[in-house]
């Protein structure tokens, strides 16, 4: 299925669902970050970037924010939003996420029986466009965790303080954060982003 792509009139356009889903409501796939495909287990003993020399963005006790030979961003050939739809499609910046909580609103509704966000943009001549975030919890060893209570979304930029975690935005239906810092091995969901025009 071709994966649409809503003007909310910022910085990128965002899909209408979630990377691996068939519609808006749908909770799509979860995956570890940088790593390219969905699996039934997730931790560290077979997450990508724990084995044995593969420290590509870092391993325990780094420190991004002071060591300026650490990647401080995903590259586009470990991002699986680019890899599976092509083009400009990715997963969402730092930059993107901002844009998103501060230029939108967000209520917590249920669309099709299932809980999450209407975000709707408050940019003029765009008020009239939205998506929907469902609560999609997030995949830890082999459970899922937190369906139809919270959304967890993976960014694409690494914690400055840790290399072991990355940013994701995070909510339920009372509070909405922004950025927080997730293991990477985990399995978080991605609403794809592509640039506009």
């Amino acid at each position: 299925m071709r994966i649409e792509s809503v003007d909310l009139g910022l910085s990128s356009r965002y899909a209408t669902c979630n990377l691996g889903a068939n519609s808006p409501e749908d909770l799509g796939d979860y995956f570890a970050w940088g790593e390219l495909e969905p699996k039934s287990k997730y931790d560290t003993v077979n997450y990508l970037y724990s084995v044995e020399d593969n420290y590509k963005y870092g391993q325990e006790g780094d420190c991004p924010k002071l060591d300026p030979t650490i990647k401080k961003v995903l590259d586009l050939q470990d991002d699986v939003a680019n890899l599976r739809m092509g083009g400009s499609w990715r997963i969402p910046s730092l930059e993107d996420i901002a844009e998103l909580h501060n230029r939108c609103s967000w209520k917590w509704t249920t669309l099709k029986g299932v809980r999450g966000y209407l975000i709707k943009s408050m940019v003029e001549g765009y008020s009239d466009q939205s998506i929907f975030l469902p609560a999609a919890g997030f995949v830890l060893h082999g459970e899922t965790v937190n369906v139809e209570k919270a959304g967890y979304y993976w960014t694409s930029a690494l914690y400055n303080q840790n290399a072991l975690h990355a940013i994701a935005t995070v909510f339920d239906r009372q509070i909405l954060i922004k950025y927080l810092p997730n293991p990477r091995y985990a399995g978080l969901t991605i609403r794809p982003v592509c640039d506009t025009g």
